[in-house]
């Protein structure tokens, strides 16, 4: 099913495009410290660096499922590889990549109601989950709308912290150089690993996301656009971030939730409000997350109208999220996150040689 151009400007493209990539890690400040911050100084190079990758792999899956026609993230995995080896390979990476992740925001949830708020751990996953569900079943349009809505809280959000930060404590660039600690970054401080790993995991998390709004739009200056703006609400929003935590480096890098951390040590209602810009943002990752799972298996129409009786399905998976969530979070990340970057490399990297076989020739050469 193809959308109208009516329902996806540059904006709406945009704000869907930074929302399905900003998550609950990326806003609390643990992705900019552990890839960028540690590196010191070169983290801002780092960040640079990822987001010309978003822009110009995010650009590219949008074009490529433009030129598909189709709003399906594992159609367009079968018109670019075939059902080969490597087709099964990636849908099963894929499909996996999903659901680990799924856990463990739900698990993550789980474990931020039970420390701030004394809720049994199950209690914080439902809440996620019950709007997520809910939210999936009212159809792609529903999906996408609420992913770009939150997006202006976030940044906000952001922006704010980042401001009373350097109001309150100046950064200064030989006592962030003296306290950067290079060997606990991820990639121990190779910063072009770090921006290529970054940039592949998320473009895979989000792939489902990206595929429909690449079949939502009359023309490909559209989605260039859409893709030029949120690689740069990114990238602004990351050096926001870089910068605050970089302010007050040994404080930040002690902290769980180190943007929280500054938040509270500013006003406790700034703390409030960003608490719930973390909750928002794990809201907006699981439900791309269970968007991507419900797409790959019943292909979601664009309205509730037309969804059938895939109820029981998707409410299943969110059942089995919960139940896996008490792994735990820290062993989840530990043990999933590694896999899931050298496959996101892997398959951006052919996803980009195989470009030619959708775009053909002559469009790859305009790229």
């Amino acid at each position: 099913m193809v959308f109208s151009s009516k329902t996806y400007s540059p904006l709406t493209i945009a704000g869907a495009f930074i929302g399905a990539m900003v998550g609950a890690g990326f806003a609390s400040g643990q992705e900019i410290m552990q890839f960028f911050v540690f590196a010191g100084p070169a983290g801002l190079l780092g960040i640079i660096g990822a987001c010309i990758l978003f822009f110009y792999i995010g650009n590219l899956i949008m074009k490529m499922a433009f030129h598909a026609r189709t709003p399906v993230y594992r159609d367009l995995i079968v018109k670019t590889f075939g059902r080969s080896g490597l087709f099964w390979a990636f849908d099963i990476l894929i499909s996996f990549s999903f659901f680990g992740v799924l856990v463990v925001m739900t698990s993550g949830a789980g474990a931020l109601f039970n420390e701030f708020l004394g809720l049994p751990f199950w209690v914080g996953g439902a809440l996620v989950l019950m709007p997520t569900f809910v939210t999936v079943l009212l159809g792609r349009g529903a999906v996408i709308r609420a992913i770009s809505v939150i997006v202006p809280l976030v940044l906000i959000g952001i922006a704010l912290i980042t401001i009373f930060t350097l109001w309150q404590h100046p950064l200064s660039l030989r006592e962030f150089i003296h306290s950067a600690e290079p060997q606990k970054a991820v990639a121990q401080g190779l910063v072009p690993v770090s921006a290529v790993l970054y940039a592949a995991y998320n473009i895979l998390l989000t792939l489902a996301v990206l595929t429909t709004l690449g079949s939502a739009v009359s023309s490909t200056r559209i989605l260039r656009m859409g893709a030029l703006l949120g690689a740069l609400g990114l990238g602004a929003a990351s050096l926001c971030i870089f910068t605050a935590l970089a302010a007050d480096l040994p404080t930040t890098a002690a902290s769980e939730i180190p943007m929280l951390n500054l938040a509270s040590r500013i006003h406790p209602l700034l703390a409030g409000g960003y608490g719930v810009v973390l909750l928002l943002e794990i809201y907006t990752s699981t439900l791309s997350l269970l968007y991507g799972l419900t797409d790959r298996f019943f292909k979601l129409p664009e309205s509730h109208e037309a969804r059938g009786n895939i109820g029981p399905a998707v409410f299943l998976v969110c059942v089995a999220a919960l139940f896996c969530s008490y792994i735990g979070f820290s062993n989840m990340v530990s043990l999933f996150y590694p896999a899931l970057g050298v496959g996101s490399i892997v398959f951006c990297g052919l996803l980009w040689r195989r470009r030619h076989i959708i775009l053909g020739s002559d469009k790859v050469s305009k790229f």
